[in-house]
């Protein structure tokens, strides 16, 4: 598995979640399907001269037209989901709307279609570039079974999601929505981490236990001389076994695996095996594993006052107001699409350098581990020379998450001039891991420090000014009228709301939402000279009849209730509570009508 291929699939995890679904393709379906087709062909022949014979000569040049391959499958499935609209499409079927993550799945199933396409191409280059026989189906198997498990994670966390949206109990949506929902995903991903995924893991990539017999007598005392605690040492079968490589998977003693490829286990001696399993007993010793969760989690920590930072900055430019405009975007969608934006670049970005250089030091520290329990460089420095050159000579190729096989070499070989730089290495690796957790410590710190309406002082020494300016320039413009009201109404200069209100009930009296503003205020006003039973009631009756949505329903059953229609309200409010899909709207809907029909009883009760 690639940790490049990681970066891939979190671009299209992005671009498929943030994907419109609001409208279908403008030409209609059947030229959609002719376009798709011709936009496939064109995907086709692109992987044929990305993988030809005269480009692919080397594995440095084939994983250079592999990298390419994969940014075409992205650009692929990045037009399937903003000019295609498929997710509109993928929606309309039964039972997608309540779970999003199904239509998700299948696009991100598209793009791995499109890597197929490229891998189909790619096998008689990839066997060429290494040296290596094989069947192209068998290539292909082996791609999926090792790129496919890096979006488990992904699906499990937003199933379960999904799930927890539409599960039966009252109680337990209600808990969710009231902040504790991240809480219980995290502890389901926890333990899906640890307990669930690795034996998943090694069955997807079809790992066997290595039959009893010398070869596995060895190995079982390696590990035990190592004092590693495992589930099971397995075959990897990984493109055959052919590669050289091991590893470790499993969090817990348990449900821990030790992998190792035949082709390892061929080409390397005896001591060189242990020095490798020695490495992968270093990860384990070091609990990277673990820490490696902890520098994701610092990652949604730092980034969230970070977030705030950017959205005040962004909000301080007179650009961005006029980005609103021209979009006809809410201040709310706009902050939205660029805290979006702004995620998906520093996601990225963070697991390129700062994840890769923990990762970096995280395995320098395991091949410290192996220098310290086999006496020294000479073993695992002849096993990653050996790796280097069978793999088609990539000692000097750069790895932004491992060092290269030089860089590890040429490290060890250090340390055997020089000792002391396996302490200084712990104790950068300890001093990293300090100043990660400060930092985050910090950041949670600041963030706690911002106050809930920290953008609302910018938006309002910007925003009436520019709808004031605007207004002046299109003063027949209703919308401008309505965004006005409700600025007025969130500074709770109420009677200024109610005047823009209605003009722009003069110029579009239709408008729902407008109706359902002005009742609201009429309605729930905390100024009791503003505040009007008779016209909250006979604009949220006008808006119910335009419009009869839940939110707006709502509104028509508080008017109903002030003004004494008591067992009417009750009965709209359940209305709005059997047609809202939101879980908050939900939850809001029903502690309603329980609190209604608590003072309705006590009114009633003798």
């Amino acid at each position: 598995m690639s940790y490049n291929n990681l970066l891939y699939l979190l671009v299209v995890i992005f671009l498929v979640t943030a994907g419109p679904d609001s409208s279908g393709y403008s030409s209609g379906v059947l030229a959609l399907i002719s376009l798709w087709l011709g936009k496939l062909g064109c995907l086709y022949l692109a992987c044929r001269f990305l993988f030809s014979v005269s480009r692919v000569r080397n594995p440095a040049s084939y994983m250079k037209a592999e990298r390419a391959a994969h940014i075409l499958a992205i650009i692929a499935i990045g037009l399937d989901v903003y000019y295609f609209h498929g997710l509109y499409y993928l929606l309309l079927l039964p039972g997608f709307k309540a779970m999003p993550i199904l239509a998700h799945i299948i696009l991100v199933g598209l793009f791995f279609f499109y890597l197929v396409v490229g891998w189909v191409v790619a096998s008689r280059s990839h066997n060429l570039a290494f040296g290596r026989r094989g069947n192209p189906w068998v290539f292909i198997g082996e791609n999926l079974r090792a790129n496919i498990p890096i979006a488990l994670p992904w699906v499990a966390v937003s199933l379960w999601m999904d799930l927890l949206k539409i599960v039966p109990w009252v109680w337990f949506r209600e808990f969710m929505v009231e902040g504790y929902g991240e809480l219980v995903v995290f502890a389901l991903f926890f333990i899906f981490l640890a307990l669930v995924f690795p034996p998943l893991l090694v069955r997807m990539w079809r790992c066997t236990p290595i039959p009893a017999g010398p070869v596995r007598d060895e190995l079982v005392g390696m590990c035990d001389r190592l004092h590693l605690r495992y589930r099971d040492v397995l075959i990897w079968p990984l493109f055959g076994g052919q590669v050289l490589t091991a590893g470790v998977v499993g969090f817990v003693a348990r449900f821990r695996y030790i992998l190792i490829t035949n082709g390892l286990l061929a080409n390397l001696t005896r001591d060189e095996v242990e020095s490798v399993i020695a490495h992968e007993t270093g990860h384990v010793k070091y609990y990277h594993m673990p820490l490696y969760l902890f520098v994701l989690l610092g990652f949604s920590l730092i980034i969230a006052p970070v977030l705030c930072g950017v959205n005040y900055l962004v909000l301080k430019t007179d650009w961005a107001f006029k980005l609103m405009e021209s979009l006809g975007l809410s201040l709310v969608k706009f902050v939205e699409i660029n805290e979006m934006v702004f995620l998906f670049v520093a996601i990225v970005l963070f697991l390129r350098f700062v994840f890769g250089y923990f990762m970096r030091n995280f395995e320098r520290q395991a091949d410290l581990h192996a220098f310290t329990t086999t006496g020294g460089s000479g073993f695992l420095a002849s096993a990653l020379e050996k790796v280097a050159f069978l793999s088609g000579d990539i000692r000097d190729l750069p790895s932004w998450h491992h060092f290269g096989v030089g860089q590890r070499v040429d490290f060890l070989v250090a340390c055997e001039a020089e000792p002391s730089l396996v302490h200084k290495h712990h104790r950068k690796v300890r001093k990293m891991l300090v100043a990660y957790g400060l930092l985050m410590v910090l950041a949670v710190g600041c963030y706690s420090a911002i106050p809930g309406d920290y953008l609302e002082g910018v938006v309002v020494s910007r925003a009436e000014g520019l709808l004031l300016q605007e207004m002046g320039s299109n003063p027949d413009n209703p919308d401008l009228y309505w965004a006005m009201g409700d600025f007025y109404y969130r500074q709770k200069e109420y009677l200024k709301a109610v005047a823009m209100y209605n003009k722009s009930l003069v110029l579009r009296e239709e408008n729902p939402e407008v109706h359902n503003n002005l009742a609201w205020l009429f309605v729930t006003c905390e100024d009791e000279m503003v505040r009007d039973a008779a016209l909250g009631l006979k604009h949220a009756k006008r808006a119910v009849v335009l419009h009869p949505a839940p939110h707006i329903l709502d509104t028509y059953a508080h008017a109903l209730w002030l003004n004494g229609r008591r067992d009417e309200a009750i009965r709209i409010e359940m209305q709005a509570l059997h047609g809202a899909e939101n879980t908050e709207y939900q939850v809001k809907f029903r502690r309603q009508i329980i609190l209604w029909q608590q003072q309705l009883h006590s009114v009633l009760a003798p």
